[in-house]
């Protein structure tokens, strides 16, 4: 039938390309008889390889058809080119040609698509550019096969937009120019970027500790800032999606600009990459999310203060770390002299002028310039029984952080086993214009302080002027209820006489006196006691100083002991012997005639009967000395300068009131005479003399900001 016919051409057509390998004829042997020699390998082994090899092929040509069709019907129209499929593995077949040409719709080969183009350097990295050490990165780069490219298009494609955009792989050398040893710093640096920006998340306290060598690293090598800077923008540009990695880069460049300064070279670039980056148009456009806009906000404020005030003197903490991230803030505790406190919050770079203004603000004090932060230091046994007073206060620069002082105190507290120290919230320097000040919470900060000075040993006075100042302090914290008490001896005279003071007299004198002059001031509210109390302390030559303690170095004299105690107010400079605090002379304003100061000393060159004399002194307050005495110095500059002007401006008018007698008494039908003058010319020396004082007063300003910049220096 054709059915059969056809299944029996089929399989003859089968049996001839494929042909099946000859099989092994089986042979019976009898028992006892020879056996039949064994046919040899190769014999049996080529019909197999042959076999092999032509299945092998026929799969092959089987596998590029199917992998045509496939592209065939998938690709679009007009894709597709017509190719030429040689293979002359595959055998003939009965009856057909043999296939060793055959027409396939195959796909073109496609290279891959080129990464997108870096995106261009702003305009102040450009003036950076020269730092970059290109050439010896796309050579590093090359060798490594970073790029995955020959070594000669390497080299060529690396420019410096390249340099400066995202990178997934470590980077052989450093980006800028810098020595081996910093250049292994900087290598470890991104690999730790990679390792925490492309990693896994890790728990706050983890990734505070990933954190801590790169920006311990700023702190103690200045020359790794600015790599450390480019490192960050670096993986910050181009990133090919905004991901994770992206606001963990951010993290760091937050913490960085918080912690430590670029160069001046490098500042412009980073603070217009950062007010970029936090700005709502130029963010969106360069597709910031709203997390990166924060950051970038909150690192160009930290950049802001770093650049100011400089580098922090020591490596954040972990836990200053976990907060900053987290967006909280420490707490201190800043007390006050009468031993209340106020909770002060603080950041990575939260400086005392900050703290100052917040504690002001908590307690509702407006008129807070002369007011800051101190350190307070316990005394040892051994001054304690001299005489001196409980704690030292250190002032505080206002630009210094109060990270690093809270580091400072634990690390000195952790060491010498001694009672941690405190700060203390309290008036930097009393002034002219403090008397003008009526606000309640000003007078009774003055009254508290100008009090503990006192009772501290630091104004010696008469025995008068100890009971009426015991008096006055008495009413002013109590008020006139002691005046009915059943004996004097319930007064409690230690609080409010020094007791290197009460000692010199009996205790029933020193009640006596006191109880007398409380009656004749019974009249006397708290806030009257109080104001009555701080212009009887200002009426003394030495009264609302600021002390500092030295050492004498040179003293032409010869009058002078070697530990001393100088005290600066709206006077002059006032000397002291510490132990017991005794008054030895003034050296008023208008006889110093210079003044200056280094890291370890200061000097005076002062008028002292008639001559001139040069003091010098062993301090390291010698920048805080002078900064009091030349603001002493413009206060009464100033006070002449207004005195002056006024009386100008008063003569002027009555000057100009008499021309205008004169004017109406030369009109027709005036009764008085006329007379003749000029007010304004009546009046120029005392312009000339306002000029004077205005240009002498800017010479002085001067001289302040050169003796400033000096001690900087």
């Amino acid at each position: 039938p054709p059915a059969a016919a056809a299944r029996s051409a089929a399989a003859a057509w089968r049996a001839a390309a494929w042909p099946a390998p000859p099989r092994r004829a089986l042979r019976l042997r009898r028992p006892g008889s020879a056996a039949a020699p064994a046919p040899s390998v190769p014999s049996l082994v080529a019909p197999l390889e042959a076999s092999s090899a032509a299945a092998l092929a026929r799969r092959a040509a089987s596998a590029v058809a199917h992998t045509a069709q496939r592209a065939f019907r998938a690709a679009p129209s007009g894709s597709l080119r017509c190719t030429r499929y040689t293979s002359s593995a595959a055998p003939s077949r009965v009856g057909r040609d043999p296939p060793s040409s055959r027409h396939l719709w195959t796909r073109p080969c496609r290279a891959a698509p080129p990464p997108p183009p870096p995106p261009p350097l702003p305009l102040a990295m450009q003036a950076v550019a020269s730092k970059f050490q290109l050439d010896a990165f796309a050579k590093a780069c090359s060798k490594r096969g970073i790029f995955k490219r020959n070594d000669k298009t390497a080299a060529a494609a690396i420019t410096l937009p390249v340099m400066a955009a995202y990178q997934r792989e470590p980077i052989p050398t450093s980006l800028f120019k810098l020595s081996s040893e910093n250049t292994n710093r900087a290598v470890k640096n991104f690999a730790m970027l990679l390792k925490y920006c492309e990693g896994e998340p890790l728990p706050p306290e983890q990734a505070a500790a990933t954190m801590q060598p790169m920006l311990k690293a700023a702190v103690k090598r200045p020359e790794l800032r600015d790599e450390f800077f480019l490192q960050l923008v670096k993986q910050s540009r181009g990133r090919p999606t905004p991901d994770c990695g992206l606001s963990r880069v951010w993290q760091l460049l937050q913490l960085l600009c918080c912690t430590a300064p670029p160069s001046r070279e490098c500042t412009p670039f980073i603070s217009e990459f950062l007010q970029t980056a936090s700005n709502d148009h130029t963010a969106s456009a360069l597709g910031f999310p709203a997390a990166v806009q924060a950051a970038a906000a909150s690192a160009w404020d930290g950049l802001r203060k770093v650049v100011k005030h400089g580098a922090r003197r020591s490596t954040p903490s972990q836990e200053q770390i976990v907060a900053h991230l987290s967006n909280h803030t420490l707490n201190t505790i800043c007390f006050f002299l009468d031993e209340t406190f106020e909770e002060v919050p603080y950041g990575l770079c939260t400086t005392v002028a900050d703290a100052s203004k917040q504690v002001a603000a908590a307690i509702g004090l407006t008129d807070h310039q002369t007011f800051s932060i101190f350190e307070a230091r316990k005394v040892g046994t051994k001054e304690l029984k001299e005489g001196a007073a409980a704690e030292e206060h250190v002032s505080l620069s206002e630009g210094r952080y109060v990270a690093d002082i809270m580091h400072q105190i634990r690390t000195l507290a952790a060491k010498s086993d001694a009672p941690m120290s405190r700060l203390v919230f309290k008036k930097r320097l009393f002034r002219d214009a403090d008397e003008g000040i009526t606000e309640p919470v000003f007078i009774s900060l003055s009254y508290v302080q100008a009090q503990h000075d006192y009772l501290g040993g630091q104004y010696p006075v008469t025995r008068e002027d100890a009971c009426q100042l015991a008096a006055l302090m008495m009413l002013g914290d109590m008020g006139p209820v002691h005046l009915e008490l059943e004996s004097p001896e319930q007064l409690p005279l230690e609080r409010y006489i020094p007791r290197l003071v009460i000692a010199t007299r009996p205790r029933q004198e020193w009640e006596h006196d006191v109880v007398g002059r409380m009656r004749a001031l019974e009249q006397f509210t708290n806030e009257d006691a109080r104001v009555q109390m701080l212009r009887l302390l200002r009426a003394l030559p030495y009264g609302q100083s600021v002390f500092f303690s030295c050492r004498r170095i040179e003293d032409p004299i010869g009058l002078l002991p070697g530990k001393l105690i100088l005290g600066v107010n709206r006077r002059g400079v006032h000397f002291f012997r510490p132990v017991p605090k005794e008054y030895l002379h003034t050296a008023e304003l208008r006889d110093i005639m210079q003044f200056g100061s280094s890291a370890s000393a200061v000097f005076f060159k002062m008028r002292v009967a008639g001559q001139l004399h040069i003091f010098q002194f062993e301090t390291k307050q010698g920048e805080e000395i002078c900064l009091a005495l030349q603001t002493h110095i413009n206060d009464v500059m100033m006070k002449r300068y207004a005195k002056k002007k006024e009386a100008a401006t008063n003569g002027a008018a009555a000057g100009g009131q008499a021309d205008k007698g004169a004017a109406r008494s030369a009109a027709p039908g005036s009764e008085e005479p006329a007379t003749q003058g000029d007010g304004a010319a009546a009046f120029a020396p005392y312009n000339k003399q306002a000029a004077e004082v205005s240009k002498r007063l800017e010479e002085e300003r001067e001289r302040a900001d050169r003796l400033q910049a000096e001690a900087s220096a």
